[in-house]
């Protein structure tokens, strides 16, 4: 199941961005539940280039920032589940697999359930960064997000319906449930996760690999 049907269908709905390697299609599959890229997020830049089919690894296939080869570059930041092109290995999940999140429901402005613009909105799907595009996207808002202690879990409708893209509301996590949301740790449990939790909690579930252990 790829949408909470607190929220809505599983309708696909007009497709608005354009790809850069194929033509826009008519519709686009969503999804309201996005991967935990951890803390940071990373600018990707240029997508690898036609060469990666015949050559790779030996091409430009992931972000030099968050390469993973041979273990995650401790520099890079990235203390999450997914980055770009790459996922963390199961070894390398240090604070415990019970510890961790590895996907959870997304925070989803209400005007935006039923279609990817609203009335006054940028044709683009500007202002909806976080589901104007399919959930196949890759590494994007629409499907992960970065739970931190400044972007905690979130009601859908705690945004200002006028102005939706000043909250960064596309790089948190949250739900249409009135009281809490849900989470899968690495260990394949679920769990529900209180709107008001404790942020240096929410912060330590989010890293995999900071030895600070917190539970939900």
């Amino acid at each position: 199941m790829l949408n909470c049907p607190s929220r809505r269908s599983n309708a696909a709905l007009p497709a608005v961005e354009m790809a850069f390697n194929a033509d826009l299609p008519d519709v686009d599959a969503k999804t309201d539940y996005a991967a935990s890229g951890g803390t940071h997020s990373f600018s990707t830049g240029p997508g690898p280039g036609p060469n990666c089919l015949t050559d790779f690894p030996n091409c430009n296939w992931t972000n030099a920032d968050t390469t993973l080869d041979g273990g995650i570059d401790p520099g890079s930041g990235f203390d999450g589940i997914v980055t770009d092109h790459r996922g963390a290995k199961l070894r390398q999940v240090t604070d415990g697999t019970a510890n961790t999140i590895m996907a959870g429901e997304k925070w989803l402005p209400p005007r935006y359930y039923e279609d990817v613009i609203a009335p006054g909105d940028p044709p683009t799907g500007a202002k909806n960064p976080g589901d104007n595009n399919s959930l196949w996207e890759g590494y994007d808002y629409d499907n992960v997000r970065w739970p931190n202690q400044s972007n905690l879990p979130s009601k859908d409708t705690d945004v200002d319906p006028q102005f939706p893209t000043t909250t960064y509301w596309q790089l948190r996590m949250g739900s249409a449930h009135s009281s809490g949301m849900n989470v899968v740790h690495v260990d394949g449990s679920v769990h529900t996760v209180e709107y008001d939790i404790d942020p240096q909690t929410w912060d330590n579930l989010s890293k995999r690999n900071d030895g600070n252990v917190s539970t939900d």
